[in-house]
């Protein structure tokens, strides 16, 4: 996706919702920053088949307009704050640090996932982001699935030690574990959208 980021002419995109994660993400910062879409962080066709039911119930429940649940996880630093969701996968994220899809992540709840990085990359790609600014101004971070990623053997430390070293110290409420990524459980979430974050869950407004 980052190929083509600087070959489409923004100003012909007429706004359509825009589905995708991993890849995707670098697609949907720029739709973000130029107010397009709506995008949506979600499964896409090929993932569909490894998908479970209650994703593609909620990602249908989504579509057709009707209420949905929150997605629940578990709260790493208190607090409840509302605002737009913004963001995916970090490793994208990254890639994007220093070009003209950086994303915008002022005044935002920042979505984080990822699928088989080690847990140093991981932790560079953190700090990578922070170094470009992303992890200023927000109002929470969303951690959703970091699948196979993986510490090394016989470390006295987790991927998630890694998380909250990076993202605790941040002072804003982070919900952990919730639904989102590169796995079976993979629950879509608009992007752009006010959302409520804190008490263990990530409730779209």
């Amino acid at each position: 996706m980052t190929r083509l980021l600087d070959r489409v002419d923004w100003d012909a995109v007429q706004a359509k919702p825009v589905l995708g994660f991993s890849d995707v993400t670098a697609l949907h910062s720029v739709l973000l920053n130029r107010g397009l879409g709506p995008a949506i962080h979600a499964p896409v066709l090929h993932s569909i088949p490894v998908t479970d039911a209650p994703s593609l119930a909620h990602l249908w429940q989504l579509l057709r307009g009707q209420d949905t649940a929150p997605l629940c996880g578990e709260s790493w630093t208190p607090g409840t704050v509302e605002a737009p969701v913004v963001g995916g996968n970090l490793c994208l994220l990254a890639a994007t640090c220093g070009t003209s899809a950086q994303l915008d992540t002022r005044g935002a709840i920042l979505l984080l996932e990822d699928v088989g990085e080690p847990a140093y990359r991981i932790d560079r790609m953190l700090q990578q982001i922070a170094n470009a600014g992303l992890l200023q101004g927000l109002a929470g971070v969303a951690v959703g699935e970091f699948k196979d990623c993986r510490v090394p053997e016989g470390a006295a430390w987790t991927m998630e030690d890694v998380l909250r070293s990076h993202l605790e110290p941040l002072g804003v409420p982070v919900v952990a574990k919730l639904p989102i990524g590169h796995g079976a459980r993979n629950w879509a979430i608009p992007l752009g959208i006010p959302a409520r974050l804190g008490a263990d869950a990530l409730e779209l407004l």
